[in-house]
């Protein structure tokens, strides 16, 4: 299939090759696509999720893991999303989806981008120097 062939091809031009940057925009699509799995998959792994249990009393939730729902922001880092036409496309897949109402990922966060790729180094300067790593941050930090 033409999906399968693009997807074979993405795999041997950018396995092992970092710098690689999507030309076509059937590429542009699947960097896009992969991208927001990423996202999804890794806040799924932070978030917590409720489960139904049936207790001699009746029937509760049983929460497992951090319960992110209120979480007030989100903050992307990484190539796919400082370089994205539209970061919130990929953003999005970091909230709370109505189909999977058991999730406790964030509802109504503010979305921000690290558009210089300066967190890494903000997190080593804040155990020195926090109030200056913040006030760059908060400079940097571009709202989606």
């Amino acid at each position: 299939s033409g999906l399968g062939k693009l997807l074979r091809c993405a795999k041997d031009q950018w396995s092992g090759n970092a710098g690689y940057l999507p030309k076509s925009e059937e590429e542009k699509s699947l960097d896009v696509a992969l991208a927001a799995a990423a996202v999804d998959l890794a806040v799924e792994r932070h978030a917590g999720h409720l489960e139904n249990i049936f207790l001699p009393s009746g029937k509760a939730l049983l929460q497992y893991g951090k319960d992110l729902a209120d979480f007030d922001c989100v903050v992307g880092t990484g190539g796919p999303i400082i370089y994205s036409k539209d970061p919130r496309q990929i953003m999005n897949s970091a909230l709370f989806d109505p189909h999977n109402p058991t999730s406790l990922k964030p509802k109504d966060p503010s979305l921000y981008f690290d558009k210089e790729y300066i967190m890494f180094a903000m997190g080593l300067m804040a155990k020195i120097y926090p109030v200056e790593a913040f006030r760059l941050l908060s400079k940097y930090l571009i709202k989606v």
